[in-house]
């Protein structure tokens, strides 16, 4: 399989050894030239490297494409303005 195309932020993973609290399911929380992952049962965070990333993945457990967090590849939405109603008059001393 090759994880290095298919890995994208918020997909679950499932590595070969087990971290030290009993879980070997970890979250990809940031991907570039590191990956970023967090522990699934604890929430301990690790950076790895991309070679070393690749070799320790067992396999791709869930994809992250539902993810409310994702960004696009057009970028974020759009910002909606936020109406306060009308505006109040400044006050002066």
């Amino acid at each position: 399989m090759k994880i290095n195309d298919e890995i994208r932020v918020g997909d679950i993973v499932r590595l070969r050894k087990r971290h030290p609290c009993g879980s070997d399911l970890w979250q990809v929380h940031r991907v570039g030239a590191d990956i970023g992952i967090a522990c699934r049962q604890c929430g301990r965070r690790a950076m790895l490297t991309r070679r070393r990333f690749t070799h320790s993945v067992r396999e791709l457990v869930s994809s992250g494409e539902a993810s409310p967090d994702r960004v696009s590849a057009s970028g974020p939405p759009p910002v909606q303005p936020i109406d306060d109603g009308p505006a109040s008059p400044r006050r002066t001393r």
